[in-house]
């Protein structure tokens, strides 16, 4: 059974104290007495302990600690994101007296002579607003479990699937060592699409990490020259043997003398998301092009496809989370988010365009230069940490 709401009343004066425990009997409520402002503030305080008064009715004028010091201590001894409702009880109308209660912290006034209808329907409406932000408290508390149980279970599945990933990688690399392509061509080949699929499902399970790390503030790139020719040719020569199963070239452009300052691994992971994409929609026949430009103070990456064009409707929402594109029901789930999150972790945005020799193009844009960043290791509300080991298969 709910207990009733508490409300405390506080006036040096104990007949006007019984007249509103009079007024408020009608009231399903419980009312605590405090005789001067000092007794209201000492009860106010061990009342956190229980959650807090639902409603205090505070007399501005008494001896020794006046209501609106009182209201001044009780504002300071609320935790934060928490409202009591304090009501100032006065015979003081003129406007600049209440200019200062309203400063002090007040929500309202009563003025005395208390009229009882009055009285008893103002304290209604607070002590409904009191019980709705009760409600959402304990639904904001309940929502704070249950990320940080989600936060615990990615925890535990990246753990659960890293591990047999890196085995049955690691079993088709020793297999792969030992198959003799030339006697047995198809077997070759299957070994090296399971080499690659295991490698893909790695390179998801890391995305995982990343993106909680990204939504939760602690992905700081930590960047270093990076020559951009070696990055998109190691990323297009794994993606070839697919892209050539469909029929489809791959092909890179950029100056060999090009660097950025940039964090490989996570850039890698962007543009491979990217490429994935491409393969996936360039269409039998078609042509993927990556290329890396410098131009003043911006470095740009681009990934490029001949497969149909994302539908207009799709291209504002296409790098949030979970989206589905129109494109031949082709859903961009989390690469393209995680895309959008490491291009802006390096200070930088992504872009998509299209024109006729490239229906699709993806463009990661970055500062050319830009100093080491402070690696932020304090987890926030949801947050999972993996070792350095489960983010590098």
């Amino acid at each position: 059974m709910t207990a009733p709401p508490r409300v405390l009343i506080v006036d040096d004066e104990a007949r006007n104290l019984s007249l509103l425990e009079a007024l408020l009997a009608p009231l399903s409520l419980t009312t605590v007495r405090a005789a001067g402002g000092r007794e209201a503030i000492e009860l106010y305080q061990a009342e956190q302990a229980r959650g807090g008064f639902d409603l205090v009715l505070l007399d501005v004028m008494m001896p020794e600690v006046d209501g609106l010091t009182a209201l001044a201590a009780m504002r300071e001894a609320t935790p934060a994101g928490e409202r009591i409702p304090i009501v100032l009880v006065t015979a003081l109308g003129a406007r600049e007296d209440r200019l200062r209660g309203l400063e002090a912290g007040a929500d309202d006034f009563l003025t005395k002579p208390l009229d009882p209808h009055e009285v008893r329907c103002r304290v209604r409406t607070f002590l409904a607003l009191r019980a709705a932000q009760k409600t959402l408290s304990q639904r904001a508390a309940e929502l704070e479990r249950l990320q940080r149980e989600r936060a615990e279970l990615s925890r535990m599945l990246v753990h659960d699937l890293k591990n047999p990933l890196a085995a049955l990688d690691s079993n088709l690399s020793w297999i792969s060592r030992r198959v003799d392509a030339k006697v047995d061509e198809q077997l070759g080949e299957a070994v090296d699409d399971s080499r690659a699929s295991a490698a893909r499902l790695l390179a998801l399970v890391g995305g995982l990490v990343e993106i909680d790390r990204a939504e939760t503030g602690q992905l700081a790139p930590v960047v270093r020259p990076v020559g951009i020719e070696q990055l998109l040719e190691s990323v297009a020569r794994r993606h070839r043997r697919e892209a050539e199963l469909r029929g489809i070239s791959v092909d890179v452009d950029v100056d060999a003398s090009l660097e950025g300052e940039l964090d490989e691994s996570l850039m890698v992971r962007a543009v491979e998301n990217l490429v994935e994409n491409a393969t996936r929609y360039a269409g039998r026949g078609g042509r993927i092009q990556l290329e890396a430009k410098a131009s003043g103070d911006a470095l740009t990456l681009s990934v490029s496809n001949t497969g149909t064009p994302i539908a207009a409707a799709s291209r504002a929402t296409i790098f949030e989370k979970f989206v589905t594109s129109e494109r031949r029901g082709h859903h961009q789930g989390l690469g393209l988010y995680l895309c959008r999150l490491v291009a802006e972790a390096h200070g930088g945005g992504i872009a998509l365009h299209t024109d006729d020799a490239w229906p699709t193009r993806f463009t990661i844009t970055l500062p050319i230069a830009r100093k080491q960043p402070v690696v932020r290791r304090a987890a926030r509300v949801g947050a999972f940490a993996p070792d350095d080991a489960d983010l590098n298969p």
